[in-house]
């Protein structure tokens, strides 16, 4: 979680932060939230949640934005019971809870 604090930032560039915001939110959160909105078992990891929220408050706009469109991304397929590509989620329950954790972290 430390790459998504300011501090981060501060030290090693806007530049730098801002893609690494970017890599997080797709090579750790997507492939994590993917995880439970198509596998029946895999439940929401709270730690993953808590670098999304502060992603969500990144000091940059382009991060912030990502995150909260994959945070609606996940709301919208809680909502409609089904993945993007119209199957049902297999566990309708995981996505309600990660959508409920998000909106709390958030």
């Amino acid at each position: 979680q430390r790459l998504a604090l300011p501090a981060y930032a501060q030290a090693h560039g806007s530049a730098v932060a801002r893609l690494v915001g970017r890599r997080l939110l797709v090579d750790v959160l997507l492939p994590d939230f993917s995880a439970v909105a198509s596998n029946g078992l895999r439940e929401p990891d709270p730690e993953v949640v808590a670098l999304h929220a502060l992603l969500e408050r990144s000091p940059f706009d382009e991060v912030r934005r990502l995150a909260r469109d994959v945070r609606a991304g996940y709301a919208a397929m809680a909502d409609s019971g089904e993945l993007a590509a119209g199957q049902p989620l297999p566990n309708a329950e995981h996505v309600r809870e990660l959508v409920e954790l998000l909106d709390e972290a958030a």
